[in-house]
């Protein structure tokens, strides 16, 4: 089983969720529970979302976690608190890997984690973000980008192809610790395109259209 833990804030954007519907599929589809989604906050308890949304968290913890996502916030006035920092600051010891959605990508960079790392966001926020904090390699229009342990994507349903790239991802070359197999890809392409997840989804995937997808709109 792979725990992922989604950090939410007062007020997070409630696209974020949609990740949760991508690992979900992919549990149903693969027959067993690989995806442990799990909401995190810094004091726990119930949070609510930019649409009024309220979901159960726990408290940030050490608990080892395979992937921390960072979601964005409604409100542009938004800034992470001091726990929410000192948390993700110490991710890449619990965690395999951290990634953004949209906006989010603003906390890791405030954290110190995207420094001298290639990344893309909200493209109406790339060049804010690349004013904001130079060491980072800011990739305006882009719809996701991987850098070693760190994803990033742009805003708003661009959340979707992330978890759909992490999903592939783990079926092409697997997870070191886990042994599990897994049915080709292209059976849970094809119920997320049937269930109108992701309309656009080829029905066959392969390593290349990971690199397609993280080519700028405008080149696919």
């Amino acid at each position: 089983m792979q725990p992922i833990g989604l950090v939410t804030f007062p007020g997070f954007n409630v696209m974020s969720l949609t990740a949760v519907s991508v690992f979900e599929v992919a549990n149903v589809e693969l027959g067993e529970r690989r995806y442990d989604f799990q909401f995190l906050s810094e004091s726990g308890g119930s949070m609510r979302t930019s649409a009024g949304l309220t979901v159960e968290t726990r408290p940030f913890d050490d608990f080892p976690l395979d992937t921390i996502i960072v979601g964005g916030g409604a409100e542009e006035s938004f800034r992470p608190s001091e726990g929410m920092i000192a948390f993700l600051r110490k991710a890449p010891q619990i965690s395999r890997r951290l990634a953004a959605t949209c906006v989010g990508a603003f906390t890791l960079a405030e954290a110190g984690l995207l420094d001298g790392r290639r990344v893309t966001t909200h493209w109406d926020y790339a060049r804010e973000l690349q004013r904001r904090y130079p060491k980072v390699k800011v990739q305006e229009d882009r719809i996701f980008v991987i850098d070693g342990p760190v994803w990033t994507s742009a805003g708003m349903t661009a959340t979707l192809d992330l978890a759909l790239a992490m999903v592939e991802w783990w079926s092409i070359i697997g997870v070191p610790a886990d042994n599990h197999s897994s049915r080709p890809f292209s059976n849970l392409s094809r119920s997320l395109t049937e269930s109108k997840l992701l309309s656009h989804l080829p029905g066959k995937i392969s390593t290349t259209s990971l690199r397609l997808r993280s080519l700028p709109r405008q080149r696919i």
